[in-house]
């Protein structure tokens, strides 16, 4: 986080930063990237050795009531940055659709189609914040979407479906990748 001035460091939304989804400067965006750079610039300011590896562009929001929630690259920025991917688009439900109080819940997912790379997701609804969290995780552990098919994720009724829609999106852009 120091600067090409001596003892003069930066973070939030002043700093350039690493987009760890294609690996090019970035500007920085964000509390919780804003908050480590922070963090990581007060312990390199103290003589320490920290370092802040990049960001991968996580929101969530709720708007009127509605929760929407995404990560990494979208379909438009994944093709202006020349990656061809694919994607897989499933609404479903937030918990167990004869569970009271289920909503729907959209999920897509977006991966690198020579690789399988997961490299964003988007979600609107009920635990849309939840989804993307996972996809983040998955983001940064370097995750196909293979390799997130095989997760096994918790399941309750009144907090899930069985089959969650985050890993039905997973397996419909599974299945355009095998084309």
């Amino acid at each position: 986080m120091q600067t090409n001035i001596g003892d003069i460091y930066v973070a939030g939304e002043a700093a350039q930063v690493k987009c760890l989804i294609n690996e090019k400067p970035s500007n920085s965006v964000g509390a919780v990237p804003a908050y480590r750079q922070g963090t990581v610039a007060g312990i390199n300011a103290a003589g320490g050795l920290a370092k802040y590896k990049g960001i991968i562009y996580t929101f969530s929001t709720v708007v009127c009531g509605i929760e929407f929630a995404a990560v990494g690259f979208n379909e438009s920025r994944a093709a202006s940055n020349n990656i061809d991917y694919v994607s897989g688009r499933v609404k479903g439900t937030d918990i167990a659709s004869w569970f009271p109080d289920s909503g729907d819940l959209t999920v897509k997912i977006i991966a690198g189609k020579s690789n399988g790379r997961i490299i964003g997701a988007q979600a609107i609804g009920n635990g849309a914040e939840k989804r993307i969290n996972i996809v983040a995780s998955s983001i940064l552990a370097g995750m196909t979407l293979e390799d997130m098919q095989n997760l096994e994720l918790a399941y309750c009724p009144p907090l899930s479906d069985t089959y969650d829609v985050l890993l039905a999106a997973v397996e419909q852009a599974l299945r355009k990748l095998r084309r």
